[in-house]
């Protein structure tokens, strides 16, 4: 292995026109390999923000205030249970609407207070009042969407006889088929 052709670059590995990857790719994307030193701008460090408390590890006062106002904007939601804040350590994942306690009593409410509705039948119980509130959902959304459905199912159909498939292609495809085999 040797070294980089571009005098003062002390890097080595596969040379590519004599050069190392970095002269390389600068000679790629500019036309000229350029100097020896690195390129990139030094960081400079702006005090107050979230980016320099999180990325660049700053924990000055200024910039720990500034994460925490993040983090508060960010996650700035409320409960539609109780009302009560919605805090998360990631804004990302406050997802649900529902404060901690709210969503953990929602997840260990016992199947006897959810029985005769759709989530109960969703979370196991299958007796005759929980199919029928199951059913019943299904087909209140089947007939709220049911003009949508009707207007993809008459694209979908014209689109189909568009490109030749249909029921009638395939009926003249089948005969087309049937007369070929018949014997001359």
């Amino acid at each position: 292995m040797s070294d980089c052709a571009v005098p003062g670059c002390e890097r080595g590995g596969k040379l590519r026109r004599g050069w190392c990857g970095t002269h390389y790719s600068r000679w790629w994307k500019t036309g000229e390999p350029g100097p020896a030193e690195s390129l990139k701008q030094p960081h400079v460090i702006e005090h107050g923000t979230y980016n320099e408390y999180h990325n660049y590890g700053c924990r000055c006062d200024a910039c720990r205030v500034a994460a925490v106002e993040y983090q508060r904007q960010a996650s700035a939601a409320s409960c539609i249970d109780c009302g009560a804040p919605v805090w998360g350590r990631f804004p990302s994942r406050v997802g649900n609407g529902r404060c901690r306690a709210c969503d953990v009593e929602r997840r260990t409410t016992s199947l006897d207070e959810l029985h005769g509705t759709e989530t109960g039948y969703s979370r196991g119980c299958k007796c005759a009042e929980c199919r029928a509130a199951a059913s019943a959902a299904r087909r209140r959304r089947r007939l709220a969407n049911a003009e949508h459905d009707r207007e993809y199912q008459r694209a979908y159909r014209d689109r189909r006889r568009a490109a030749g498939a249909g029921p009638k292609a395939r009926r003249s495809h089948r005969q087309e088929t049937e007369q070929s085999a018949l014997p001359s």
